[in-house]
């Protein structure tokens, strides 16, 4: 049997436009809704023995209080499912390594925290913990090369001697001009 070009060619865009309404039966189209409320991840960080990867992931919401960030780990052979290390409102950011890769630094402004501080977490569980309180903050922790010291970036004020002389200061009290007892 002889098929003529013509026919072949509708006989094709027939199977071709079947075949692509198939696929996309059931498929909801990209909205800005499902844009705006989709996942997000971070950048990761490796462990230096190879093994682990935290990054962070964004779940978004409309309402504000309602968006969280946190830290998750995963076996970087991925035969683990995502396991959620942090568990916080704001974000957590500049996530650094301890050199047996069993803790991790990160930078976060916490319940309480007017600015950034660097935490501590031990990836064998419990919570964060805190490691600087300083009136200007801190953010890009690294481990020493032996895990026993951590060095991080903050603002210095030049002339400040310590902690004290950064601090932020509340604005003077207005002063008075004129006699105040007097009435138009």
């Amino acid at each position: 049997m002889f098929v003529n070009h013509k026919s072949w060619i509708v006989l094709v865009a027939v199977l071709a436009t079947t075949s692509l309404g198939a696929q996309t039966a059931g498929k909801q189209a990209l909205s800005h809704e499902t844009m705006w409320l989709m996942k997000r991840v971070g950048s990761p960080a490796l462990s230096p023995d190879g093994k682990w990867v935290v990054f962070s992931m964004t779940e978004p919401s409309y309402d504000s209080k309602e968006q969280s960030s946190d830290l998750w780990i995963v076996a970087s052979d991925g035969k683990t499912k995502p396991r959620r290390v942090t568990e916080t409102k704001d974000g957590e950011s500049d996530v650094s390594w301890s050199p047996d890769s069993r803790r991790i630094a990160f930078s976060a402004k916490r319940e309480g925290d007017d600015v950034n501080q660097i935490y501590i977490q031990d990836l064998g569980g419990g919570a964060a913990r805190r490691t600087t309180s300083l009136s200007t903050g801190a953010r890009s922790p690294r481990f020493s090369p032996d895990g026993k010291s951590l060095l991080y970036s903050s603002i210095v004020y030049p002339g400040a001697l310590d902690d004290d002389a950064t601090a932020p200061t509340p604005d003077p009290a207005p002063e008075s001009h004129g006699d105040s007892s007097s009435t138009p």
